[in-house]
């Protein structure tokens, strides 16, 4: 495909994990996000997250501008997890992550 692996290649993808060529596919090869078809107006959020061998004591959040909660979620089980969404790419968003313990 011309691609060199150092991010200059001549077919637009410079293997970084970004979407260049506009198809809301990262260019990464893990196709993970194939499944969520964003309208516009959205951008996908991808999460990713290992939880700790206490779980239970870790929630993450993310609020909008307004101080909406976009999502808040806890975990049951010491594996990762992989959460994607389609969000206003017209807004401001905090992320939390909170442990219960520290």
């Amino acid at each position: 495909n011309g691609d060199d692996d150092n991010g200059d290649d001549d077919n637009g993808d410079d293997d970084n994990g970004d979407d260049n060529d506009g198809d809301g596919d990262d260019d990464n090869g893990d196709d993970n996000d194939d499944s969520f078809n964003c309208v516009e107006g959205e951008v996908l959020l991808e999460l990713f997250l290992e939880t700790d061998e206490y779980p239970e004591e870790t929630k993450v959040f993310l609020i909008n501008n307004e101080g909406d909660f976009i999502f808040e979620q806890g975990f049951n089980e010491t594996r990762s997890y992989s959460q994607y969404s389609c969000i206003p790419d017209d807004d401001c968003y905090t992320f939390i992550i909170q442990d219960a313990n520290g």
